[in-house]
């Protein structure tokens, strides 16, 4: 009978459903890369984004969705993709590039973009932050004890394997591992811990329909503090921090004009108050090792001995200037992808640099209108009226890691930020 009332019911159903494929995958893939190993070639590195591209492909092949969702922003995203394949042919024709070195290069900035795609052609987008705030809510239950086992575990342990036969790679400082959770990265935790605060935090302006829901939530707030606390990681800290600030001011002005209940609000940051408080007392008793650690980590860098806060000024504004020529070195070249390859050139860290160093121009601008959109937005939610509902916090959580850590870095990056992106394109709508 709702089919028959809304045509639009099963398309929007498979659509929901691949979406969750999605999430679980951007989420679990990196269990089949270091603990469970199938076979010489590893299929999940490009598995994700090789089905989402077949998924909308069969979406266009079948004609029915021309006009439904958001059209607009699909020519947008198609012309998008014409410049990266216009520089991709010109690095395979001009600039004698390897074509599985600029496929991969290619992969690594569109890959970003796929999930806005498949998602512009659903009618509803209503239901997208709840499906997201499930999955990410029911996977904090797996991260947190993965997380615990893995900073007390000695680094050639089995919980701590990066890739099949190998140890912990990368540590807080010392022989303190920095956990990765399920992601072969660590700094895929860090975006997944980011996602969630936002979740979390964006659900309590949201408001609950029941007090079973609200301590769901207090509950999934204490645990993240939890892994938060022990995850060693500055880009971690970086958002949760500038999260929080803008956070408050948003409260804040709903306080002064009187369009929050004020009651609901006392008893929740009571209760807020009261778990963080908890938290606290058991990190700094029970894992006094691994917080010397990090702190230890917040003071020095301990690759080179840059203090962090040099660290995170040079990631945001290190733009490659001179030397930049009109095409770069071509798609791919410089990436970490490209290097695994065999290709010979040196891979470059910081994405603002790469981006310049690949494509040139191109990349140098999209650097900076990406930090500007993102700043822009987040100055916008806080000192002007627009305030998209509950999003907010979710326009806030990338400052962050757009800023500082990147969108591209490698796949499950490259996942997690596409969640962030579908939050913020999609805020009139969710």
């Amino acid at each position: 009978m709702l089919d028959q009332l809304n045509p639009s019911t099963k398309e929007d159903a498979s659509l929901y459903r691949f979406l969750k494929f999605y999430l679980l995958l951007v989420i679990y893939e990196g269990i089949f890369r270091k603990w469970v190993q199938f076979s010489s070639v590893d299929i999940f590195y490009f598995f994700r984004d090789l089905i989402t591209f077949l998924f909308i492909f069969k979406l266009v092949l079948l004609g029915r969705h021309k006009s439904i969702g958001n059209p607009n922003m699909r020519i947008n995203l198609n012309i998008l993709f014409s410049i990266f394949l216009l520089y991709g042919f010109i690095a395979v024709l001009f600039q004698n590039i390897p074509l599985i070195v600029v496929i991969f290069g290619l992969r690594n900035y569109i890959s970003i973009f796929l999930l806005i795609y498949l998602c512009s052609f659903i009618r509803d987008k209503s239901q997208i932050f709840m499906r997201v705030y499930r999955i990410f809510l029911g996977s904090l239950l797996v991260q947190l004890p993965v997380v615990l086992l893995q900073v007390v575990s000695k680094p050639d342990s089995f919980i701590n394997k990066t890739s099949w036969g190998l140890g912990a790679s990368v540590f807080t400082s010392g022989e303190v591992v920095r956990p990765p959770g399920t992601f072969t990265n660590a700094l895929g935790l860090g975006y997944f811990i980011l996602i969630v605060y936002g979740l979390i935090l964006s659900s309590y302006l949201k408001g609950f329909d029941t007090r079973k829901a609200a301590n769901i939530n207090l509950i999934a707030l204490f645990l993240l503090m939890i892994i938060i606390a022990i995850s060693g990681s500055r880009t971690v800290l970086l958002g949760v921090s500038l999260t929080t600030i803008l956070f408050l001011i948003i409260r804040i002005k709903k306080l002064i004009l009187g369009t929050e209940n004020s009651s609901t609000s006392k008893r929740s940051s009571l209760l807020i108050f009261i778990s963080l408080s908890s938290l606290v007392f058991f990190v700094l008793y029970q894992l006094a090792d691994v917080i010397s650690a990090f702190i230890f980590r917040l003071q020095y860098q301990t690759e080179g001995g840059v203090g962090t806060r040099l660290r995170i000024i040079d990631s945001i504004f290190s733009y490659q200037i001179s030397g930049v020529s009109l095409f770069g070195s071509g798609i791919g070249t410089r990436h970490q992808s490209a290097l695994a390859l065999g290709w010979i050139q040196p891979w470059v860290e910081n994405e603002s640099v790469r981006w310049s160093a690949e494509i040139g121009i191109l990349g140098l601008l999209l650097v900076v209108l990406r930090q500007i959109w993102i700043s822009y937005l987040a100055f916008d939610v806080v000192f002007n009226k627009v305030c998209y509902s509950h999003l907010a916090p979710m326009i806030f959580v990338p400052l962050g890691p757009f800023l500082v850590s990147g969108i591209s870095t490698q796949p499950t990056i490259q996942g997690m930020s596409a969640i962030m992106i579908i939050f913020i394109v999609f805020r009139k709508y969710i």
